[in-house]
């Protein structure tokens, strides 16, 4: 007696892409402005990158909502 069992789908490459592409705004969102930017005497380049970095999650944001399935 075989038992039927659904087989494991794999993660599609669109969504390894929306995650890495995640995990590096994350990222620059610690190492740039505490890393490159700290210290800095120009504040307008600190507000430009928050600007940006805040830009760039929204558009992230927006694609993952956009290719979100449910998978049940």
């Amino acid at each position: 007696m075989a038992i039927d069992q659904k087989p494991q789908k794999q993660p599609s490459r669109g969504r390894t892409v929306w995650l890495t592409g995640m995990a590096i705004a994350i990222l620059a969102g610690i190492f740039v402005p505490y890393g490159l930017l700290a210290g800095s005497d120009r504040a307008m380049a600190v507000l430009i990158f928050w600007l940006l970095f805040g830009v760039v999650v929204i558009g992230l944001i927006a694609i993952g909502v956009m290719r979100w399935r449910d998978e049940t």
